[in-house]
């Protein structure tokens, strides 16, 4: 794994735009979980490390500027809170940690800022008309709509993609899993988990 950082363009935000950013992680373990078309969505959705570094440009509603994000090679997004261990094993952890809302209110926007990079990274690469592909549109959706963010352009490795090709692949992978379930023919797999967090946990 890199031993390098997240770089996200420093800045300050208003209390409004901090609360959306984090129901919109709050509310995303729900979401994750509730996507019943693959046996492991919340696997699904950390199992992938890029080998090429992601930069993101997102822009905050109600911020004139955009922020910059900058993800290096073979980085896991998601992290256990309790040793800062950066796993795709974290996953189930980490999301529980999100719906908590355990996160330091300063870290809120540029950890919204690196999941939608991320997840938009995977969206854009992923495979037309598959489940994995839809998990990644529904998140990139559900983060934008809920977070008061828009990822306005992605770079992978050195391929540029623009606000529009995202948007159309978001709308494929979504109308894909749609017309597979009111068909009728979309799997499903259920199961049920708790929220509980250790105390004395650290932010994230």
């Amino acid at each position: 794994m890199s031993d390098d950082v997240v770089k996200v363009t420093k800045a300050a935000f208003k209390p409004a735009q901090i609360t959306v950013a984090l129901e919109a992680m709050a509310t995303l373990r729900p979401l994750v979980r509730s996507f019943f078309y693959v046996k492991n969505p919340v696997g699904q959705a950390f199992q992938r490390y890029f080998d090429q570094p992601l930069a993101g440009e997102v822009k905050v509603k109600g911020r004139k500027s955009p922020l910059q994000i900058l993800i290096p090679r073979l980085w896991c997004v998601a992290v256990d809170p309790e040793n800062g261990r950066r796993i795709k094993g974290a996953g189930s952890k980490f999301l529980k940690a999100l719906q908590a809302q355990h996160v330091d209110p300063k870290n809120v926007l540029p950890l919204l800022s690196e999941l939608l990079t991320y997840f938009g990274a995977k969206l854009i690469t992923s495979q037309d008309q598959k489940y994995e592909g839809a998990l990644m549109a529904q998140i990139v959706e559900h983060l934008e709509s809920v977070g008061g963010v828009t990822l306005g352009k992605l770079r992978v490795g050195e391929t540029l993609h623009s606000r529009e090709a995202i948007t159309i692949k978001r709308d494929k992978q979504l109308h894909y899993l749609q017309v597979l379930v009111d068909a009728g023919i979309a799997p499903e797999h259920r199961r049920d988990g708790g929220t509980n967090m250790p105390p004395a946990t650290p932010l994230l």
